[in-house]
């Protein structure tokens, strides 16, 4: 029992270092952070019900932690292809637009909340 909440105290080590690192050092979160901080600060200066809490809340995890796998994906490809390859591009392409598109549906998500209260 002692071991197994070692190892489940190590997985949250590791991911703790992780958000901290990416907060830190990672200028694509760094925007994404900054940018969910304003919505919150929206959403609190428009006093959102519940239900908006919890569609905004999601959305800004969703994009977050979206944004956490395109960098980690763009790291591997990195380290694994330092030299251009038409193939690491498209990989880094396709996570940078998972991330714009998760983004994009954030936004109007978004707007489409906050403009009923403008």
């Amino acid at each position: 029992m002692i071991s197994f909440l070692k190892k489940i105290i190590k997985k949250f080590y590791y991911a703790i270092t992780g958000c901290i690192d990416g907060m830190l050092y990672d200028k694509s979160i760094q925007l994404q952070g900054g940018i969910s901080i304003l919505v919150i600060l929206f959403g609190i200066y428009f006093q959102l019900h519940i239900h908006e809490w919890m569609i905004i809340i999601g959305m800004i995890g969703f994009v977050v932690a979206l944004e956490y796998v395109n960098s980690a994906l763009e790291g591997i490809v990195d380290m694994i292809s330092p030299d251009y390859h038409p193939m690491a591009k498209k990989i880094k392409d396709y996570a940078a637009a998972a991330v714009f598109i998760a983004s994009i549906t954030a936004f109007i998500m978004a707007v489409l909340i906050f403009i009923n209260r403008m």
